[in-house]
């Protein structure tokens, strides 16, 4: 269950949590090279890359329109 959540940041935590507990999934399927080799042609490396670091309950995007994905 989630903590107490003003109304912005309750659907922030529920993606982030959902985000989490699929992790282990996520980078199984990013595991795969024909998936791998799909999701690339369709530009969702960066995010695919990182997926293990984003799919995290502790992950923060850097401030502005997409969040920075390099460190």
């Amino acid at each position: 269950m989630s903590p107490r959540l003003g109304q912005r940041t309750a659907p922030l935590w529920w993606a982030t949590a959902v985000l989490a507990a699929c992790r282990d999934d996520i980078i199984t399927l990013w595991e795969d090279p024909v998936v791998r080799a799909i999701l690339k042609r369709r530009d969702v490396a960066a995010f695919l890359n990182n997926a293990a670091r984003i799919a995290n309950m502790n992950y923060e995007p850097a401030d502005g329109a997409s969040p920075s994905l390099s460190s």
